[in-house]
């Protein structure tokens, strides 16, 4: 409410809730829902809403999908049985933000994340990561919740575990986070930056720069970039190519950061 917004609960994800609902925020589904309210969610994702799924960590493994990988079955994602593991003592030493709309400018405050405990996500194309654990594994089990010496067994792979990941979906988006901390309320006060984003990019139109004419035009230009500078035998010219990328992507990554301020009411 405080970032403008209008809250309202459904219990059973009704029809009539969602008609005029522009995100849908679903935080650790427990039970397995009706088949009709799968359907009903990603109709709305297709029609261009905005999904914000909380995975959470599961307890048991009976080999059921769970509601969470139930909604992401037709994505290219999935929610592991697992503890994501940092091998540094707090995750805040240990997360890559990737170029994406919620992350830009707050590589510099990697708390702002909120990230204390949850599983991996398994991302393949079209789904993007958004953070990473590059220092980090993935515990099967939830036990590693109870045991905190859980240790890396070298037939686990190690690095890159995916805590966050978004997909384009028909005229909507879904944004999926493994861990709930930066939504409590412990964790707003100085997670709010990103969680204001979230949501603000979810109800935004267009991918921003996941877009695919986005990305095309920036392969283009690299590769533009590259045959013209293997053209020039002068290295002043390379070293005044490299330093002028080097500012118009400072210049842009500051601009991004500061039109994405997303300040709570007050």
């Amino acid at each position: 409410k405080s970032l403008g917004a209008e809250v309202a609960h459904s219990r059973d994800l009704a029809a009539e809730d969602l008609a005029g609902a522009d995100a849908l925020v679903v935080i650790h589904p427990l039970e397995p829902w009706p088949e009709e309210q799968y359907q009903r969610v990603w109709e709305f994702v297709h029609a261009g809403g905005g999904l914000l799924l909380v995975a959470g960590l599961r307890t048991e493994n009976d080999h059921t999908p769970t509601a969470t990988n139930r909604i992401l079955e037709p994505l290219g994602m999935e929610v592991g049985f697992d503890t994501a593991i940092s091998a540094t003592r707090l995750w805040q030493h240990n997360v890559s933000p990737l170029a994406h709309a919620t992350t830009t400018g707050l590589e510099s405050r990697p708390c702002g994340f909120g990230l204390t405990v949850g599983p991996t996500i398994r991302t393949t194309w079209p789904a993007a990561p958004v953070l990473v654990g590059p220092w980090a594994w993935g515990e099967p089990g939830s036990e590693p919740v109870f045991n905190p010496d859980a240790r890396w067994d070298p037939a686990e792979r190690l690095g890159d575990c995916v805590l966050a990941a978004q997909q384009r979906v028909g005229q909507g988006k879904v944004l999926v986070l493994s861990d709930h901390t930066s939504l409590s309320n412990e964790a707003l006060p100085y997670s709010y930056p990103f969680v204001g984003r979230a949501l603000a990019t979810l109800v935004s139109p267009g991918g921003g720069n996941q877009d695919r004419w986005r990305q095309l035009l920036g392969v283009l230009a690299a590769a533009a970039a590259i045959v013209l500078l293997a053209r020039v035998a002068d290295p002043g010219w390379l070293l005044a190519a490299a330093g002028g990328l080097a500012m118009a992507l400072l210049v842009a990554r500051g601009m991004a950061a500061d039109s994405w301020q997303i300040l709570p009411e007050g």
